[in-house]
């Protein structure tokens, strides 16, 4: 029994020692690795905006418990060939690397977007005539009015126009809203005037009938004017041919058939008809 109780307090303690040992080595090492490389990065991750540059300041690194002097003294080396086509590092997670001498330390820096498109609107009310007003022809009609700016790619302008009576005269509020890439939305509130109609008064109205019968008429006499003229001309040009061939109208004369006759330069033989000039 007592050499069994013996063995076990030397197992023991065995135990003990190696476990000691272990954590000796464990800190000793530890002590060592911060010994041998000073950089200590203060934190899993750094967040950047899109649009903002990355830092390359290594204060905004490391931790501070690292001496000022080895910060001073150490370098910030960024990825530059990242940049997208607006010279901006995309949203994605990039490594930072700082260097002290000999030493490297590794930053995780995580560019996200998480701003918000900016709408601009129309500083005015909007006229539109009362009974005119869909959202199809609104946004085919008005959508130049307004400009979305933002860094990233957004989504169609949308119209919200369920606030608008469009048949009723007066000032509503509508909305304009959008939504980036990255699902950052925005939204302004805009003027929607709903006017009345023009009235036309029975004055205007005969006016305007006048107007279109004497545009009528005017038109009417030209085409007769026209005609008239191209009857003229006809008439005139018939008269001339008449004169100029008048010395040579023709007439029908029968042929003795058993003879003949002679003429200014041939002959009608017996039996045909010719056509001689009158008075011949």
């Amino acid at each position: 029994m007592g050499k069994d109780v013996s063995r076990k307090k030397k197992a023991l303690k065995i135990i003990t020692i190696l476990i000691v040992l272990i954590l000796i080595s464990m800190i000793a090492w530890i002590i060592y690795t911060i010994a041998k490389n000073p950089l200590l990065v203060s934190q899993d991750s750094f967040i950047v905006e899109y649009g903002n540059e990355i830092s390359v300041n290594p204060s905004d690194y490391l931790s501070e418990q690292v001496k000022k002097e080895i910060i001073t003294k150490t370098k910030v080396n960024v990825n530059t060939n990242s940049r997208d086509e607006k010279n901006q590092y995309p949203v994605g997670e990039y490594e930072v690397i700082l260097n002290y001498i000999h030493h490297k330390a590794i930053a995780i820096v995580i560019v996200k977007d998480t701003t918000c498109p900016q709408i601009k609107i129309p500083q005015s009310p909007i006229e539109i005539e009362e009974g005119k007003l869909s959202t199809d022809d609104f946004k085919n009609n008005y959508e130049h009015l307004f400009t979305v700016e933002d860094l990233s790619e957004t989504n169609e302008l949308k119209f919200d126009l369920m606030n608008v009576n469009a048949n009723e005269v007066g000032e509503y509020e509508a909305v304009a809203n959008c939504e980036d890439e990255w699902g950052n939305k925005a939204e302004e509130k805009f003027k929607i005037k709903i006017i009345e109609k023009p009235k036309i008064d029975n004055e205007t109205l005969s006016k305007e009938s006048e107007s279109s019968k004497n545009t009528s008429t005017s038109s009417s006499k030209k085409k007769s004017s026209s005609k008239e003229t191209t009857n003229n001309a006809s008439s005139n040009n018939s008269s001339t041919q008449k004169e100029n061939t008048g010395s040579s109208k023709s007439i029908k004369i029968p042929a003795n058939p058993d003879s003949r006759v002679q003429l200014d330069g041939g002959y009608a033989i017996g039996g045909y008809t010719v056509e001689l000039p009158e008075g011949w």
